[in-house]
């Protein structure tokens, strides 16, 4: 990458390198709950619920200040927005999942438990 600005013209230096990092994510989640009989306060049901979502992301990374250097508005989303962005999607789903695996399996026992 290029130096811009006054960065380009201190030291000499008018070029550098920063590194992009690719990475893969995994997160996993367990949800427990119980089922409790309102009238004799007694658990019904209990159990647990698990998840999991992965994905990928890529971030950049540079020994000095990144706003330093001249680079694409996609290079730039490497150092600013790429990496939060990715892991909150990915979170997104994970949640996303367990919501409707939890529901499924609630509903599943609650029915069940009707004479």
């Amino acid at each position: 990458a290029r130096f811009k600005g006054r960065a380009a013209t201190v030291g000499g230096r008018k070029d550098t390198t920063y590194v992009e990092q690719s990475l893969r994510l995994e997160l996993r989640a367990e949800v427990a709950y119980r089922i409790i009989d309102p009238h004799t306060r007694r658990v019904v049901e209990q159990g647990s619920v698990n998840a999991r979502a992965a994905g990928s992301l890529r971030r950049g990374l540079f020994a000095g200040d990144y706003r330093d250097l001249d680079l694409s508005g996609a290079e730039r989303s490497l150092f600013e927005d790429e990496e939060r962005l990715a892991t909150e999607e990915l979170v997104n789903r994970l949640v996303d999942d367990l919501a409707a695996r939890l529901a499924e399996c609630v509903y599943d026992r609650l029915l069940g438990l009707i004479p």
